[in-house]
């Protein structure tokens, strides 16, 4: 079974198939709100609703890990030095020139999603995985990052920037004055073309069919790792889920028994181009997807994600007629909404940021299983990049491909590892 991805989407891999991930794979959010109705000062807190309206318990202790104290960037051995140096530098900026008084002073890049402005935004892959070549443009053009979304709602209703991370918020006295300043320039050409401009704040919401990938490595010093090596390691630097997210993370994986980087996981996005698939059809590529996941790691579980009902109900069935064990999270709305659908059956009423939290659940539930089999879309690489294990992935675009792929692999022999206590993200600021 082909392992990897060859030259398309992968250069100069310096990992190991089924490496060990990083632990805590996720960092502090900085600033998350407090609790209002706190249990236990030290351990135990009530999620607040702007970031949990479905109320949920958890320890503290166990889901968080307490922070160091220091820049998150400052001893990575991946990160290329001129990007540590502007991770310095935009600290700085922040605190010395992102005042009401001053901020009018230096330069912008703002990465947005308006209402009204722009009626398509994109899936959260389409949004967020160009990060690192808008950083790099970014730091060339000596431009403060900041991250602006009103579609579906604010970013930072699902991810917060990381203690000693970097911080890409734009503070509330600014956030309308930003809005419209300046220009807004949308492909990637543009963006370059204008890069030398003296134009104060530069709005985008810059997609691409790779994230920026090409480009950012056409911009690549001597000895610099490429865009899919530091990946990871960007992610880490710049995003942690909201403590609701993060909980429900926690709280599927135990309910699974799934344990980070012991698992296999297999996204399906089958009706990409059709919502009509007959069934028989659908259950057939859901036991290839299965089959060519288990390949990855024969006997240990299985995370399945899709955008179809039917796959995600037929996949647990098939996993136990083959005596292995295909476990999915329960989503609320079924499947998980596109981040584009941000009214309500059509109409003007915005749906609660709440109705999109299991797009980030998913998302983080496939990048720590670190071995993924995936079809149609870039949302299963992304998980990859983001999990960082670039060697242990699997993917098929063609699914007459995928009928005969794989056989399962079952039982390897190896004792199935069912138990994770450590803490999966690093402690919040202010939670």
């Amino acid at each position: 079974v082909p392992v990897g991805f060859g030259r398309s989407s992968l250069t100069a891999m310096k990992y190991r198939k089924n490496q060990k991930l990083p632990l805590p794979l996720f960092l502090p959010p900085l600033d998350a709100e407090p609790s209002k109705n706190p249990i236990d000062s030290d351990k135990m807190l009530e999620l607040p609703s702007a970031r949990g309206s479905l109320p949920a318990i958890f320890d503290k202790s166990l889901l968080y890990k307490q922070f160091n104290g220091n820049d998150i960037w400052t001893n990575s051995s991946i990160l290329p030095y001129w990007m540590k140096e502007y991770f310095a530098w935009h600290k700085r900026q922040r605190q010395e020139m992102l005042t009401p008084s001053k901020w009018t002073e230096i330069r912008y890049l703002v990465m947005q999603t308006v209402n009204g402005n722009h009626t398509y935004c994109g899936g959260t892959s389409d949004r967020l995985k160009p990060v690192p070549a808008l950083i790099r443009f970014a730091a060339a053009t000596k431009r403060l990052l900041l991250i602006q979304w009103e579609r579906p709602c604010k970013l930072e209703e699902f991810l917060l920037p990381p203690k000693g991370g970097l911080d890409w918020r734009v503070p509330d006295w600014l956030s309308h004055m930003i809005l419209y300043d300046g220009m807004e320039l949308g492909a990637g050409s543009k963006i370059r073309r204008n890069e030398n401009t003296g134009v104060r704040t530069m709005r985008t919401y810059y997609q691409s069919h790779d994230g920026g990938e090409t480009w950012y490595n056409e911009q690549l010093q001597p000895g610099e790792a490429a865009y899919a090596e530091i990946y990871h390691a960007v992610w880490e630097t710049i995003f942690t889920p909201v403590p609701a997210i993060a909980s429900a993370v926690k709280r599927a994986m135990d309910e699974k028994g799934l344990v980070p980087n012991e698992y296999a996981a297999a996204h399906l996005r089958v009706l990409y181009t059709s919502e009509n698939r007959k069934e028989g059809v659908l259950k057939k590529w859901t036991r290839g997807g299965i089959n060519c996941a288990s390949s990855l790691r024969p006997g240990k579980p299985i995370f399945l994600a899709s955008d179809s009902g039917l796959v995600r109900e037929y996949g647990p069935i098939y996993g136990r007629e083959r005596s292995g064990v295909v476990v999915i999270h329960e989503n609320n709305p079924n499947p998980p909404l596109h981040l584009d659908r941000a009214d309500v059956n059509g109409t003007d009423h915005p749906r609660p940021a709440s109705d999109f939290y299991d797009t980030f659940t998913d998302l983080y539930l496939l990048a720590l299983s670190g071995c993924i089999f995936f079809s149609k879309g870039g949302y299963g690489l992304w998980a990859i990049y983001i999990g960082g294990n670039l060697t242990c992935g699997y993917r098929l675009k063609g699914w007459n491909k995928l009928t005969n792929a794989c056989d399962f692999m079952g039982q390897s022999g190896e004792p199935r590892a069912d138990v994770f206590n450590g803490p999966l993200f690093l402690e919040p600021i202010d939670v």
